[in-house]
């Protein structure tokens, strides 16, 4: 089988999402219109403050440093993705018009 990296985090689909609706609440409650650094850093501080007492080892967030670069990764990649979607759904959108 596979084995765990011990350094690894596994982020869930849900938190990932959470955190980029988290961060897209800060960009439109200081009036930005696009989603900076800053605002996915808060995001995240609200996240883990959010789940800091959960007991489950797959989502204890405390004080793991690897955390930071892995989280902004995966955000990185799901803005992407949500980026190629509304690309899409805009293109076909024009197709139908």
């Amino acid at each position: 089988g596979e084995q765990a990296d011990p350094g690894a985090y596994r982020v869930t689909v849900r938190q990932l999402e959470a955190m980029i609706r988290l961060g897209e609440a800060r960009a439109r409650a200081e009036l930005e219109q696009t989603i900076s650094v800053a605002h996915i850093k808060e995001a995240k501080r609200l996240l883990k403050a959010s789940i800091m007492h959960v007991s489950r080892d797959d989502i204890d967030m405390v004080g793991d440093d690897d955390l930071d670069d892995e989280l902004q990764a995966q955000v990185e990649r799901a803005e992407q993705v949500r980026r190629e979607e509304q690309a899409q759904a805009a293109q076909q959108q024009q197709q139908q018009q």
